[in-house]
C-alpha cells in the first residue's frame, strides 16, 4: 500500500518538475522575445534619429525641392481642369473623349487632395501660396500652348485649339514628373536615406492623359511629335527654369509661414 502511495507521490513530483521546467523554458523564450523586441525598438529609434539628423542637415534643399514639385503640380492640375471648356468649344467634349476627360480630372483632383493632406493644418496655406506664385508665370504657361498650336497649325491639324490644350496639359504633367525625378535624384545623390516623396509624382494623371491624347490622335488620323519642334521644347525649358527659381521658392515659403 505504502509502495503504491510512494509511486503516486513520485509520479506527481515528476509531473510537477516537468511543469516547472516547461514554465521556466516558456519564461526564457518570453524574455528572449522581449529582448529581441527591445533591440528592434532601439534600432528603429536609432534609425529615426539618423534620418532626422540627415533631414535637418539638408532641410533647405528638401523644402526647395518640395516647393519646386508643388509648383509644377499646381500648373499641370489647372491645365487639366480647364480642358472641358476647350474641348466643348471645338465640339470634342462628347462620348469617349468626354468620359476620359472626366476620369482624368477626377484622378488629378484625387492626386492633389492626397498631396496636400500630407501637410495637415498647413495644407490650405501651402496650396494658396503655391497658387499665388503660379499665377505670376501664367504668360510662360500660355507660351507652351501657343507654341504647340503654332506647330499643329503648321502641320494642318484640325481642331488645333482643343488638341493644343490637351497637349499643353500633357506636357505640364510630364514636366512635373521629370522635375520630381530630377529633384529626388539630386537628393539621393547626396544621401540615399533622404525622402523619395513618391506621393508628389503625377504618374497616374500622366497615364490618363496619355490615353486621352492617343484617342484624339486616332480621331484626327494624324500624329505629330512635339519634341521635333524647337519652340515647343524651348517653351517647356523656360518654364522649367522659372519653376526652379530660388527667389520664387523663397517667396512661396514666406507666404506659407
Amino acid at each position: 500500500m505504502q509502495s503504491q502511495q510512494q509511486k503516486k507521490k513520485n509520479k506527481v513530483s515528476v509531473q510537477f518538475n516537468r511543469r516547472q521546467q516547461r514554465a521556466a523554458k516558456a519564461k526564457e523564450k518570453a524574455q528572449e522575445a522581449v529582448n529581441i523586441y527591445d533591440e528592434y525598438q532601439q534600432r528603429v529609434q536609432a534609425r529615426e534619429k539618423a534620418v532626422d539628423s540627415i533631414f535637418n542637415e539638408h532641410r533647405a534643399l528638401i523644402i526647395a525641392s518640395t516647393y519646386n514639385i508643388l509648383f509644377s503640380i499646381k500648373i499641370a492640375a489647372n491645365a487639366v481642369y480647364n480642358l472641358p471648356e476647350s474641348l466643348e468649344e471645338d465640339g470634342l467634349f462628347k462620348q469617349n473623349i468626354k468620359g476620359k476627360t472626366k476620369a482624368l480630372i477626377n484622378a488629378t483632383k484625387n492626386f492633389e487632395r492626397m498631396t496636400y493632406s500630407v501637410y495637415g493644418d498647413k495644407a490650405k496655406f501651402l496650396e494658396e501660396s503655391v497658387g499665388r506664385i503660379v499665377d505670376e508665370i501664367n504668360l510662360d504657361i500660355e507660351k507652351i500652348f501657343w507654341s504647340i498650336k503654332q506647330y499643329l497649325d503648321k502641320n494642318r491639324i484640325e481642331r488645333s485649339t482643343a488638341i493644343s490644350r490637351i497637349e499643353q496639359a500633357r506636357a505640364l504633367i510630364g514636366l512635373s514628373v521629370e522635375i520630381h525625378k530630377a529633384r529626388i535624384r539630386k537628393l539621393h545623390s547626396i544621401n540615399p536615406d533622404l525622402p523619395s516623396m513618391a506621393y508628389l509624382r503625377m504618374d497616374k494623371p500622366l497615364k490618363f492623359i496619355d490615353d486621352l491624347s492617343q484617342d484624339l490622335c486616332r480621331g484626327i488620323g494624324k500624329v505629330v511629335n512635339l519634341n521635333d519642334d524647337a519652340n515647343c521644347r524651348l517653351s517647356v525649358a523656360v518654364l522649367d527654369q522659372k519653376l526652379a527659381d530660388e527667389e520664387r521658392i523663397a517667396r512661396a515659403i514666406e507666404l506659407t509661414l
